[in-house]
């Protein structure tokens, strides 16, 4: 798989689907890891949040397989839509296996998606290097969605398969439990092992990670969306993460903005910082403990030291723009 850092034409009306499930998987996962405390299982989120859904009677998505069965959820907070996901069940060889798309109204495509949107664009041109470019018999890692996205656009096989009951008891997954099929006995104990990996020391994880996939072709597709899923990761018996995030209002001096970010960042923890630009303010996340700035998630993703030396045996091979949102990795 090549680095290819240019635009190419976009083919494929799966990819569509893809991008869209990064924009609105932003919005309401965003929405619940700083605006929310945390939620208890099963029960919807404190401050008005809740979902309706609803059958879909006409399919007209169709990614690398076919689309068995569609249903539309809507979030609302109090009573205002701000976001909508749409599980979409295929069918791959002997598996039934689904993926979260998201139509931006009741009767909109998925393909009819906003040029404007960054994370749209960043995910229509990862699945295009992916599916252009991967070797037909790559494996994929990168958590339960993402790697859904994957498969169903690009037709690649990925570690994971689809979320297991950790996930699907938790809100806002567990109001999607009875159309998002669970993982398989067989598959469940991967989710458990990649949460370990993502969360512990990366020479270590790299080495677990090589013995497991002597012989193949791995790669690995990480977002800056997964750190509003630690919580997730250490519920599957991920290492527990030291890491602060805050929000830090943007001015109209990009150079002042960065530095003020820096000083948040040394004052209140390591010095070690990701930041997010969003419209008028930032998101910061900063690493507090040595172990934390060894996590192969924090070496993976763009933490300010983690892009000064990539872990051995690991080769960036694709980023995306806005500050490195998406990368995608192989394993040597």
């Amino acid at each position: 798989m090549q680095t290819l850092m240019h635009d190419n034409p976009l083919r494929r009306g799966a990819l569509w689907m893809l991008a869209l499930s990064a924009l609105v998987a932003g919005v309401v996962l965003l929405v619940l890891a700083w605006q929310q405390p945390a939620p208890a299982p099963t029960a919807p989120a404190a401050g008005g949040l809740r979902i309706e859904r609803e059958v879909v009677t006409e399919i007209d998505e169709a990614g690398r397989f076919p689309a068995q069965a569609a249903f539309n959820y809507q979030f609302l907070d109090h009573e205002l839509p701000i976001a909508r996901w749409r599980v979409i069940h295929y069918q791959a060889g002997d598996l039934r296996r689904a993926v979260i798309a998201y139509p931006s109204s009741a009767k909109a495509s998925v393909f009819s998606a906003d040029p404007g949107d960054l994370r749209q664009q960043i995910w229509l041109k990862a699945s295009q290097v992916i599916a252009e470019h991967a070797p037909d018999d790559a494996l994929f890692l990168g958590w339960w969605d993402d790697s859904q996205r994957i498969h169903f656009a690009t037709g690649r096989e990925t570690w994971l398969t689809a979320p297991g009951e950790v996930t699907l008891q938790q809100w806002p997954w567990s109001a999607l439990a009875g159309d998002l099929p669970a993982v398989n006995a067989d598959h469940a104990p991967r989710l458990a092992q990649l949460a370990r990996w993502l969360t512990m020391p990366a020479d270590q994880a790299l080495a677990e990670i090589a013995r497991t996939f002597q012989g193949r072709s791995v790669y690995f597709v990480v977002t800056k969306d997964l750190l509003s899923r630690i919580d997730e990761l250490a519920r599957y018996q991920g290492n527990s993460l030291a890491l602060i995030k805050h929000k830090i209002p943007g001015g109209g001096d990009l150079h002042g903005d960065i530095a003020q970010v820096q000083r948040w960042a040394r004052e209140q923890a390591s010095g070690n910082y990701l930041l997010q630009k969003e419209q008028g303010f930032y998101r910061v996340w900063a690493t507090q403990t040595p172990a934390a700035e060894q996590a192969l998630l924090v070496r993976l993703l763009p933490f300010a030291e983690s892009l000064k030396r990539l872990p051995t045996d690991v080769s960036l091979v694709w980023q995306s723009g806005w500050g490195g949102y998406l990368s995608v990795y192989q394993f040597q």
